[in-house]
């Protein structure tokens, strides 16, 4: 079966050649492994790497508005200072040669359960815009995926930005993964935490985990447990247990469930204790 394959030079041309057979590329690295796999499922592509508008970071008052085609090395420099949480999980994402062609668009609607992006982003709240010829809309980053592989994108529909708030001064970012080795391995369990203060009292919490269900699972116990509160070793052992009781895991060839359970208790404690430790220290690392 012949290929095609289509390079657009702006979103209203690629809108324009996106129907229910092409399917929009950038990096391509997740494409290119389903191709030998013989898991592709498409044979015309529309190459989106061209496109000015999807190749910019962008500041908005309090929010980043990053495109969807900026690369994760590029990324995990640039995002340091606003939003260093996102920058840690840029930087873990694969190798220095994936890191030189994936990008973060591509990182979200491949829909993997461990893709170490979709954490830090879903803890930070931020949102992705979605656009087709006939509209555009924006929603939350976590509620992108509905399923491994499988996201709230129609035919014809491209994920363009994605909005992502700054970090505050007296706020900490964390992204911590676990996997067989440091580098270049699918996170068995990945998390971010966000922690903003008012003197050493939270005022604000969040937690996401992921490779621990489907889809990433923002913790609704991590903001009932510590808003209002010190951090001291008592909360975090409620906060550990809480947090594994929320996750939904699978035994595959990579952890047991009941492993993986345990390791996000364990790495929840440990995201909310370097949150909390950094936005002591104004966010600094």
């Amino acid at each position: 079966m012949s290929e095609e394959y289509l390079i657009p030079n702006s979103i209203t041309e690629a809108l324009q050649m996106l129907d229910g057979k092409r399917r929009p590329i950038a990096g391509g690295t997740d494409l290119m492994v389903a191709r030998r796999t013989g898991d592709l499922g498409a044979t015309s592509f529309v190459d989106v790497t061209q496109i000015p508008e999807l190749q910019k970071l962008e500041l908005e008052e309090d929010r980043l508005l990053v495109g969807a085609g900026c690369r994760f090395s590029d990324l995990e420099v640039l995002l340091r200072e606003k939003v260093p949480g996102l920058a840690e999980a840029c930087h873990q994402v694969g190798s220095p040669l994936i890191r030189n062609l994936a990008t973060l668009g591509g990182n979200l609607v491949s829909a993997s359960p461990a893709a170490d992006t979709v954490p830090p982003l879903a803890a930070f709240g931020a949102t992705v815009e979605i656009v087709s010829l006939q509209k555009r809309r924006e929603i939350p980053v976590a509620q992108l995926a509905i399923g491994p592989k499988q996201t709230q994108l129609a035919s014809g529909e491209l994920v363009t930005r994605i909005m992502v708030p700054i970090r505050k001064s007296n706020e900490g970012q964390a992204f911590l993964k676990l996997g067989r080795r440091r580098a270049m391995a699918i996170s068995i369990v990945n998390g971010a935490a966000r922690v903003l203060l008012e003197g050493r009292t939270i005022k604000e919490a969040s937690l996401a985990i992921g490779s621990a269900a489907p889809c990433v699972i923002v913790s609704r116990s991590v903001p009932e447990i510590l808003i209002g509160k010190e951090l001291h070793d008592d909360l975090l052992s409620g906060l550990g247990s809480a947090v594994a009781s929320e996750v939904k895991p699978i035994s595959d060839l990579r952890a047991s469930a009941d492993y993986r359970r345990e390791m996000c208790g364990l790495l929840a404690r440990r995201l909310i204790i370097l949150a909390y430790q950094r936005a002591l220290k104004g966010g600094k690392s």
